[in-house]
């Protein structure tokens, strides 16, 4: 399947500006037994997404990061590659911009605070089926 690391380990790139959250969500994924690479902005996420795409089945994107806004991350992402799965993140709700992002091609949506269980759930789903 494409974006499967060798062995099967699901590799799940993180883009999170807020350090606590980023190591939070990286435990988290780590525990339910993906393989993560955790980033602080969108500039980092494109670049990291470019070199790695053949590793990455997801990509976990905050909505609000500095150097580049979501809309733009998704949009910089999809010129990288139109197969790349995406699920947005956000503490503000799914307003105008969540609407955007998803009409963007964004595999699903992610509201702030989420349980431990919820975001595995996500991300299963998102990896099986590709929109949630």
């Amino acid at each position: 399947m494409e974006g499967k690391a060798e062995g099967g380990i699901a590799t799940i790139l993180v883009a999170e500006d807020e350090p606590t959250m980023r190591e939070l969500v990286a435990e988290i994924l780590e525990s339910g037994g993906y393989k993560v690479i955790a980033v602080a902005d969108g500039e980092a996420a494109v670049r990291t997404y470019a070199e790695k795409m053949n590793e990455v089945s997801l990509v976990i994107l905050d909505m609000v990061m500095p150097r580049l806004s979501g809309v733009e991350t998704l949009r910089r992402l999809k010129a990288v590659s139109n197969k790349v799965l995406v699920l947005m993140s956000s503490g503000y709700g799914q307003g105008n911009e969540a609407q955007t992002i998803m009409a963007e091609g964004a595999a699903g949506f992610l509201g702030k605070p989420y349980q431990v269980g919820e975001l595995l759930e996500r991300v299963g789903a998102v990896l099986k089926g590709g929109k949630v």
